[in-house]
């Protein structure tokens, strides 16, 4: 293909974006009005109430409705339509964090101990990650010069990502290593969870194999590297969107 040729391709792809650019913001502007304040009040909380409340069990089940029927679908949307590799790739990974708000949010409030706070805490912080993620991708991607190849497989890559518990765990394995310090002898669960989640998401948000490279550096393992057939199987009988 002639060099002419490949210019012109890039200007049609180009305006081909920023044509999409309203309606993937608006579409970005829904998720962020659902998670916004019910939604993210009550995953913060560590689930529902059955005392009637702004938090109760009707309450949570309404924000899970329209998961299902509106921001779902309308993720998807960006998932598997949007022409932007790193704006799908980035709406991908928030569906499967917004999943682990589902699990929360549908779930009653019960006594909350250290480890649950800090995995809630970790899964709420995931989502803001994701969030700004995908912010900067939609916003970028009517900047890019020359269209990307079209390399999509069809594969969700946000599938790989484990539920924040794992994560934590990652989290925990890292700081052990000392690739995540804190600037104090506390914990860095304790004093910077928010900061901990960036700088995982950072490498977690790498090529395959470059990400492989920064765990193998580190001695920890990959949490979203490929589990075994016999963890697969035992995934796939209450799978959320998530490698377990």
């Amino acid at each position: 293909m002639s060099d002419a040729s490949d210019s012109q391709l890039d200007i049609e792809y180009r305006a081909f974006v920023r044509s999409l650019h309203t309606d993937t913001i608006n579409t970005v502007l829904a998720v962020e009005s659902w998670w916004q304040p019910g939604c993210f009040r009550i995953a913060a909380l560590g689930g529902y109430t059955e005392d009637g409340n702004t938090d109760s069990k009707d309450v949570a089940e309404a924000i899970e409705q329209d998961w299902r029927q509106i921001i779902h679908p309308r993720l998807l949307t960006l998932v598997n339509g949007h022409p932007d590799p790193d704006v799908r790739f980035a709406a991908d990974v928030l569906v499967k964090r917004l999943w682990s708000m589902i699990l929360i949010v549908t779930s009653p409030r019960h006594g909350r101990g250290r480890d649950r706070e800090e995995e809630n805490s970790v899964a709420v912080h995931l989502v803001h990650d994701g969030f700004e993620r995908l912010r900067r991708t939609t916003y970028h991607a009517p900047f890019r010069i020359n269209r990307p190849s079209p390399t999509y497989t069809g594969v969700p890559v946000g599938n790989a990502e484990p539920l924040p518990g794992k994560m934590l765990e990652t989290i925990n394995a890292l700081q052990a290593a000392g690739v995540l310090e804190s600037d104090d002898d506390s914990a860095i669960i304790r004093t910077a969870i928010p900061n901990a989640v960036r700088r995982l998401s950072d490498i977690l948000f790498m090529p395959e194999e470059e990400r492989a490279a920064a765990f193998a550096r580190s001695s920890v393992p990959d949490p979203a590297s490929s589990p075994s057939q016999t963890e697969n199987d035992e995934a796939n009988r209450v799978k959320f969107g998530f490698s377990h």
